[in-house]
């Protein structure tokens, strides 16, 4: 069996894995990206890309050609309660207006277009190749290289040799399991009924989240013409709704959203619907002597702070430096891939507690959290200082979480005299 030979072989072709090829790739760096998939991944769902996302995409030159192909500006979402007759009371409008900087928005997009136009990009580096359909069965160090064995999907085996190995791989990262870096993995109870839908005209411009006890559906704009329809399903109770039926289901949506029934007729089967379990995931280490973790296989978090995939590109941009730099001096051990943990970390970790605290007063269906949810929903429609600081911090901008002074003021129970400040990084 051929030993094929690389600089770096990235094993997962997402966007993060996707990044990191195109940056060292435009180096001149010899990359290899192994994906599992036999082809690449067109799945109708929604990618939210932050602020931080959309400044390294124009960093790459590709924000403007994403807004080109029909990706989605949106400034504007409004949060609404769910009430039984499906008049939902308006809670609170987040709008990324309100944010300093060059990229005052989010915009939503699709895998369909988002990731072709990266490997588009990645293509053009002529030192970068990518192989799809390809399953890593095998890792094993040597002393100046990372020996890989993959199967092919038609179970012919391949064998690299690479001075530098990436696990860009998800959450169940096999790069991770086989370089011996452990990770606490955790499901949460709940998941997410996934479809596009045509656009509701009652819709607006911009986003549409219903927030009840233990219950969330969620409108997304990711064209002209379609919308990514979230809602809220337990895990454990995903097989049970698909055993009731797709109209049961559609008519509650119905209930909760009155606007989108029409749109909502356009689903007939379920193979029009998906379901997106969540879950959080934190390595005990995102590196090893040649080898690093990117993305979801490093530290997956909840999709309710919008950052897994703009995450994982702000990994590639601080991995994709001290690779350059151990490639010419030779250095890709454990101590000189170390920065790009220390720097990262911290950040993602923050994420991961505000995802969390988020899931805790969204999803959860005890009426004492929905009485304090509300209250902060109340507060932050009045608290422009409050509402601004939270979304620069889900937008991925410089800002602290709020201090413990900050809470009790969010939830109502203190004054703000700051209340009309704008934001500030």
């Amino acid at each position: 069996m051929t030993t094929h030979t690389c600089d770096v072989l990235i094993c997962g072709g997402g966007v993060g894995g996707l990044v990191l090829a195109l940056l060292l790739g435009r180096d001149g760096a010899d990359v290899r990206v192994l994906e599992q998939a036999p082809s690449l991944p067109m799945a109708k769902r929604a990618e939210n890309l932050q602020p931080n996302g959309l400044r390294l995409l124009d960093r790459l030159g590709l924000l403007q050609p994403l807004l080109a192909g029909g990706a989605c500006r949106n400034e504007r979402y409004e949060f609404v309660s769910i009430e039984p007759d499906g008049n939902g009371r308006s809670l609170c409008t987040i709008d990324y207006g309100e944010l300093p900087g060059p990229y005052p928005y989010t915009v939503m997009t699709t895998p369909a277009l988002l990731q072709p136009l990266l490997l588009d990009a990645v293509m053009a580096c002529a030192s970068v190749r990518c192989q799809w359909g390809m399953k890593v069965t095998g890792l094993e160090r040597e002393p100046a290289a990372v020996r890989v064995t993959a199967q092919t999907a038609t179970g012919e085996p391949q064998d690299w040799r690479a001075r530098m190995v990436v696990g860009a791989d998800g959450v169940h990262s096999t790069i991770r399991r086989l370089a011996g870096l452990s990770a606490s993995v955790y499901l949460y109870r709940d998941g997410y009924a996934t479809a596009m839908i045509p656009r509701p005209l009652a819709l607006g411009a911009g986003g549409r989240y219903a927030v009840g006890q233990g219950r969330i559906m969620a409108l997304f704009p990711v064209s002209s013409s379609e919308v990514a329809l979230l809602y809220l399903i337990r895990r454990d109770r995903w097989g049970a709704v698909r055993a009731g039926g797709l109209e049961p289901l559609k008519a509650d949506m119905v209930r909760i959203m009155p606007m989108a029934a029409e749109s909502l007729q356009s689903l007939a089967l379920w193979d029009q619907m998906g379901f997106m379990p969540c879950a959080r995931v934190r390595a005990e280490s995102w590196v090893s002597d040649r080898v690093a973790l990117l993305g979801d296989a490093a530290h997956a978090l909840n999709p309710h702070v919008a950052q897994g995939r703009n995450q994982a590109m702000e990994d590639a941009v601080v991995l994709a430096e001290l690779i350059r730099t151990g490639l010419r001096t030779d250095r890709l051990d454990r101590a000189a891939l170390a920065d790009y943990e220390s720097v990262r970390r911290p950040l993602v970790e923050r994420l991961q507690r505000v995802a969390d605290e988020l899931t805790l007063f969204w999803n959860n269906d005890w009426w004492p959290i929905g009485w304090l949810r509300e209250r902060v929903f109340r507060s932050l429609a009045r608290n422009r200082r409050l509402r601004s600081r939270m979304t620069a911090l889900v937008g991925g901008l410089p800002v602290a979480p709020y201090s413990l002074v900050e809470r009790f003021q969010a939830a109502g129970f203190l004054p703000d005299p700051r209340a009309d400040e704008a934001v500030r990084l």
